[in-house]
């Protein structure tokens, strides 16, 4: 059955199919279309596979419809369907489900996976990009018509559409912002979110709507109870099976909770298969506090996986990670989100000498099997101090705070400070919109937006994306909807995707599929934290199997300060050596009196925030030089 045993991937990938509709009734030519975006009939076939290899990329035409889908497809269709669906493509399968339920296609056709529908006869394109978003998807309105790719470089080489970058985007990048959910750093192009889809029509109408969303604002939500926990191991295992998609499997092995849980689920797995066990890929950092290589060894040796161990040094060599970094941004579909691509490429290329395919993570556990903070401000609304205190006690058992930093942001920064808000916005709810917009925009650092235009224009967007002070559905879950909505988890997805294609494999996130998110969103804090500490969930599984790694009072790692050193080492030669900012003054993105100003304190010696500001400046320019310039 596809759920239980996927498509198996291309070995090799390549391209990016791009797809232009226009308003003259030329619905039927899709597939033409499409075959000269990709190349010709031999190199998309190519590109394509068998049939029988489930392709990652795949086309199906009938009735006047043209599908395309690109990913994996877990289809509870093709568990009704039989034998019969089982060589069918994912684009086979989606055909069948749209032509035969019509509006029922989005919920019998799931998986990680970009989805295009044109049906001619009612001159209409459908893109979807799957719930959880991890397969990207853009569109452009151009020329009169809609192109859709999972590539923005492949519709900026569309004729006719502009490479104009948004100075607004550029700018809130700075701030930390990301206030508009559809937008990119280009003016012409367009995200289709996570969870939602696209509609075009040829008359010219268009509309982005949301198909998916687990509990929306307003429905009760049928929480988990404790005598169905059981529910989450079922669901657990069959996201693992759904990532195994190939024997030529490698797993990102840290040394914390949701990598480990993974590992030991994909190795029980494989070995029931009576295939290799999966490759552990691990990447050891020489910082105290992000130190795990001990546990990551111990956990590789404890399931007899073969283990691929590369050093934070021999991973980046004598040119550094900073350096690298800045070479490899301009080649991201945004600035770089994460800066140790680098040292991540080096372990990638030693797994693909490994013949490696697909690359398990444990991305996600920290998303959905933690507990937001802001929990603590429904506690103390709700008067319970006991659950208040028993919070803390996980958050203190969990995390590596000290007991000032635990009540500061425990109990006041998620706690009475939220509450205070909610307060004052019942009150005197004008005066307090108006004076959080004027803090809010407060906040705009000093050396960003030069231009004054610029500066009242994020204003004014920070302003209109601010999160209303009393969240009908409480603090807790406002949180939660977030961690399915906002901009970022997108764009992470983005990133994450292209360095994996380039790289020639397809990266798996268990954590992130849709059935277990969707159980995962109902359980309850109480249930996520059994045991007293964060991950209650994995943590006593993992402990039992793992005795004298220390894993059932493990807190939570972070590479914060061995990172700040690295900027502190090897940013300010880089900065020299670039001539800073040039080219982001020259748009009045920052300014260059107090960009300087932050750059000789940043420099000074102290590992602080303001050298992350200075490496995010510079992230930015590298990008933006490259498109101003190319």
């Amino acid at each position: 059955m596809l759920a239980e045993a996927p498509a198996r991937p291309a070995s090799t990938i390549s391209g990016d199919w791009v797809l232009w509709l226009g308003t003259e009734r030329q619905l039927g030519t899709w597939k033409a279309q499409t075959l000269r975006q990709c190349g010709d009939d031999r190199s998309l076939r190519a590109r394509l596979g068998e049939p029988e290899e489930r392709p990652l990329v795949s086309i199906a035409h009938s009735e006047g419809v043209s599908v395309l889908v690109d990913g994996f497809l877990n289809d509870p269709l093709v568990r009704t369907q039989g034998d019969a669906s089982r060589h069918a493509t994912p684009a086979e399968v989606l055909l069948t489900a749209y032509l035969s339920a019509k509006g029922d296609y989005l919920k019998a056709t799931r998986g990680t996976n970009a989805r295009v529908i044109v049906d001619a006869a009612r001159g209409e394109l459908i893109a979807v990009r799957d719930p959880i978003g991890v397969q990207p998807l853009f569109f452009t309105i151009a020329a009169g018509g809609v192109a859709v790719s999972p590539s923005i470089a492949a519709l900026l080489a569309l004729p006719g559409v502009s490479h104009e970058l948004s100075r607004a985007a550029l700018a809130d990048h700075l701030c930390g912002r990301w206030p508009e959910l559809q937008e990119t750093y280009y003016t012409a192009v367009r995200r289709v979110p996570a969870g939602h889809l696209l509609r075009w029509h040829e008359t010219g109408r268009v509309a982005v709507e949301r198909y998916w969303d687990p509990y929306p604002e307003g429905q009760p939500i049928p929480w988990l109870r404790r005598d169905e926990i059981g529910l989450f191991d079922q669901r657990f295992e069959q996201a693992v099976a759904r990532c195994l998609v190939t024997p030529a499997t490698g797993i990102f092995l840290s040394g914390g909770l949701d990598s480990v849980s993974v590992a030991a689920l994909a190795v029980d797995q494989q070995r029931r298969k009576g295939h290799p066990m999966p490759l552990a890929l691990s990447l050891g950092f020489p910082h105290t506090d992000c130190d795990e290589e001990a546990i990551q060894r111990g956990v590789a040796g404890g399931l007899d996986m073969r283990s691929e161990f590369l050093t934070f040094g021999d991973a980046v060599g004598p040119r550094g990670l900073i350096e690298q970094a800045l070479e490899m941004c301009p080649t991201m579909p945004s600035p770089m989100m994460h800066t140790w691509n680098p040292a991540y490429s080096a372990l990638t290329r030693r797994a693909r000498g490994h013949g490696i395919e697909v690359i398990l993570t444990g991305g996600g556990g920290d998303e959905w099997l933690s507990i937001s903070p802001n929990l603590a401000a429904d506690y103390i609304r709700s008067g319970n101090l006991v659950a208040l205190a028993r919070f803390m006690r996980m958050w203190q058992r969990s995390y590596p705070l000290t007991p000032i930093g635990l009540v500061r942001s425990g109990f006041w920064r998620f706690g009475l400070r939220p509450l205070s808000s909610m307060w004052l916005g019942r009150l005197a709810p004008t005066w307090w919109h108006r004076r959080r917009g004027e803090r809010f925009a407060a906040t705009t650092p000093s050396w960003v937006a030069g231009d004054p235009a610029l500066r009242r224009l994020i204003n004014e967007r920070a302003v209109r994306s601010m999160r209303p002070t009393e969240p009908p559905e409480g603090f807790y879950l406002s949180d939660v909807r977030r961690g399915i909505s906002h901009p970022l988890t997108s764009m992470e997805f983005e990133e994450s995707e292209l360095f994996a294609r380039r790289h020639g494999l397809r990266m798996m996130r268990p954590f992130f599929d849709v059935d277990l998110v969707e159980l995962l969103y109902r359980t309850p804090p109480e249930l996520l934290t059994v045991g007293g500490r964060a991950k209650g969930l994995v943590r006593d599984a993992v402990a039992r199997r793992f005795p004298g790694l220390g894993f059932e009072r493990q807190k939570k790692k972070a590479a914060t300060q061995f990172f700040r050193s690295l900027l502190r080492d090897e940013l300010p030669a880089l900065w020299e050596r670039s001539g800073g900012p040039r080219t982001l003054i020259s748009m009045g993105i920052v300014e260059p009196g107090a960009v300087e100003q932050l750059r000789q304190a940043a420099f000074s010696g102290t590992l602080d925030e303001r050298l992350y500001r200075t490496w995010s400046i510079l992230n930015l320019e590298y990008w933006v030089r490259n498109r101003a310039t190319g």
